[in-house]
């Protein structure tokens, strides 16, 4: 245990004075250069004072710094770069497409107008667009019919109990026979007839005429008409008209090729159908 000292009277007045003279002391400057007390405090205030303000004038640049750059962005977002040059630009290259297109336009009516003028047939036009289109491809179409704008008709013939289309057989075997390397002097032909049911829940359906070349069994047949009614057709006169006039007439006279410059020899060598379609075309009963 601590004991406690009895402080008496002297004592105390002696520690008032010890205390009187701390607070009353003022050391001598000994040079310039050796600060006092006061000096020291004062210089410590001061320190703290620049310090703050320096932590708020730091704290107000990253604030200025981060809302310019801000600023910056959303300039960046408001106004893209470069974007009037590059309008520019598109609005240059479609006024170039525009322009090209009238010439085109153009280009075609002209010799649209040379081929009316000068009587060219539709198969040099066709060949002389032909090689353009190799040369500059887009500018000049390859058919002479679209050249001069010629409207294709479909003539579908009302028969009884439905419709016939005839597609016709000298222009398909004429364009057949141009591809050929070595024409020949004669060609058998084979046609076929059948009934063709399109619907499930209807009795109409298709009556076809084809042909194929004997020589070229690789060709592919093509179509000289079709009927289309309820089931096959019932006058049969009225069917095969076409057909029958057409055939005739390439058997009697043969059909002009004009690149080899020579007639071809046609001859019909057989008809292939099923039974009920054999029946019908000879006009008897199949049993």
């Amino acid at each position: 245990m601590w004991k406690k000292r009895k402080t008496c009277g002297g004592v105390k007045r002696k520690i008032k004075r010890e205390y009187q003279n701390i607070i009353n002391y003022q050391p001598n400057k000994t040079s310039d250069t050796e600060p006092s007390w006061e000096d020291i405090e004062k210089n410590k205030f001061i320190d703290r004072t620049i310090d703050s303000q320096a932590r708020v004038q730091s704290t107000s640049n990253e604030g200025s710094v981060a809302k310019t750059a801000y600023d910056n962005k959303s300039e960046d977002l408001e106004k893209p770069p470069e974007l009037d040059s590059d309008l520019d630009s598109c609005s240059s290259a479609s006024s170039n497409n525009d322009d090209d297109f009238s010439k085109n336009l153009t280009f075609r009516r002209q010799i649209k107008e040379w081929a009316i003028e000068r009587n060219i047939s539709q198969i040099a036009l066709s060949d002389l667009a032909t090689i353009l289109y190799c040369r500059f491809p887009g500018i000049l179409p390859k058919d002479a019919r679209t050249i001069l704008g010629t409207v294709k008709q479909i003539h579908i013939k009302t028969i009884e109990n439905g419709e016939y289309w005839h597609n016709g057989l000298t222009k398909c075997l004429r364009k057949t026979l141009e591809n050929w390397v070595d024409v020949p002097n004669k060609v058998k032909l084979n046609f076929n007839f059948d009934g063709l049911p399109i619907f499930k829940s209807s009795n109409k359906e298709f009556w076809p005429i084809l042909c194929n070349i004997y020589e070229r069994p690789d060709i592919d047949p093509f179509v000289i008409g079709i009927y289309f009614g309820v089931g096959k057709p019932k006058d049969i006169d009225q069917y095969l008209d076409d057909f029958v006039k057409e055939i005739g007439n390439l058997i009697k006279e043969g059909i002009y090729i004009e690149k080899p410059n020579k007639i071809v020899s046609i001859e019909i060598r057989c008809f292939i159908c099923d039974s009920p379609a054999r029946a019908y075309i000879k006009g008897t009963q199949s049993i």
